[in-house]
């Protein structure tokens, strides 16, 4: 490696750790330029800093194609299209529901959902994270950390009492992912099911 080289090396990993998850405001929404450092399986040190421009912004009725995909991705199954798009309308006209997309660029690489319900028991408003996204070849980079401060924001603005959230067993990941970010699992939850005509 030339003198060059080394030195435009150096000076990305010091911007990189200047200026890493720094955050900005824009008109089209929140967005977070960071450098993530890449360290090569060779032990030399960083090799590429790659830049990542995030934006977070609602959900319209044009993503419905985006959010179909990495929905299904999320439940590892392909969804019946026709019942999701219904729900999906629904939801997108409920004021008690918030949609969030998140873009690198013009690439969509996230989504998170927000369902507000006023509960007896809470004696107020709540909050729960129903979905939350980020695409496989951009995990661990933030993302879904700053989708999820989106939705708190938003929780809060509604004055909602609790954030929660309701993650299968099997992704210990997320699991981990949701300590780190401040909550406590206190529940378990019981499902049941349903099918046919609630009439017979």
């Amino acid at each position: 490696m030339n003198i060059a080289a080394v030195a435009v090396v150096a000076v990305a990993a010091i911007v990189a750790d200047a200026i890493d998850r720094t955050m900005y405001k824009s008109k089209k929404g929140t967005a977070v330029p960071f450098f993530v450092p890449r360290v090569s399986g060779d032990g030399d040190g960083v090799s590429k800093a790659q830049f990542m421009n995030i934006r977070i912004r609602r959900v319209r009725q044009e993503d419905i194609g985006f959010i179909y995909e990495m929905v299904c991705d999320l439940e590892h199954q392909r969804l019946n299209r026709r019942e999701f798009n219904a729900v999906f309308r629904a939801n997108l006209n409920n004021p008690d529901v918030h949609y969030l997309i998140a873009f690198n660029n013009d690439a969509p690489v996230g989504f998170g959902s927000l369902h507000i319900q006023r509960l007896l028991h809470h004696t107020g408003a709540v909050g729960e994270v129903q979905e939350l996204y980020t695409s496989p070849d951009v995990r661990g980079l933030g993302i879904g950390k700053q989708l999820l401060a989106a939705l708190r924001r938003i929780a809060v603005k509604k004055k909602c009492k609790n954030l929660e959230v309701t993650s299968n067993r099997r992704r210990e990941a997320a699991h981990r992912f949701y300590v780190r970010e401040g909550m406590q699992q206190s529940h378990f939850k019981f499902v049941e099911e349903l099918s046919g005509d609630a009439d017979e």
